[in-house]
């Protein structure tokens, strides 16, 4: 895990074109995965720039080590954070997130009663990436 700032690197995300070759490439490569992938995600509200045009994207989400890896493949030319840096067909580093390892443990710890009573109606995804994020951060 690379430093960024005072706090460890925790995630790398990459705009990618296909994300099954972009997971298949980065496991064959790196050993990254097991990922998980959220086809043509949908939010109950979007705002974009003041506007409530929502992009249609698709996601994945994995790990390398203790680094989460994430790939973005946007299936349209909706304006977004992804098109604002790539035309659409182009690929490459989106961004990086940093964390302080305590204050995240605090608010896993915090979050734990709204999990258990929301469980059965989360995502499974959701559901998953929590339980990964625990293990790593313990």
């Amino acid at each position: 895990m690379g430093i960024l700032g005072n706090y460890p690197l925790f995630q790398q995300a990459y705009l990618v074109n296909n994300i099954d070759e972009s997971i298949q490439k980065w496991h064959d490569l790196f050993g990254a995965g097991p990922f998980s992938v959220t086809d043509h995600h949908k939010c109950d509200t979007f705002d974009y720039r003041g506007t409530p045009q929502e992009a249609d994207v698709s996601y994945a989400f994995g790990y390398l080590g203790d680094t989460m890896i994430q790939f973005i493949v946007q299936h349209n030319d909706t304006p977004s954070i992804y098109r604002d840096m790539y035309k659409n067909g182009e690929e490459g580093f989106h961004q990086a997130m940093a964390f302080n390892r305590s204050e995240w443990k605090a608010e896993l710890v915090s979050q734990a009663e709204f999990f258990i009573d929301l469980y059965d109606h989360l995502p499974k995804e959701l559901v998953f990436q929590r339980e990964l994020l625990a293990a790593r951060l313990a």
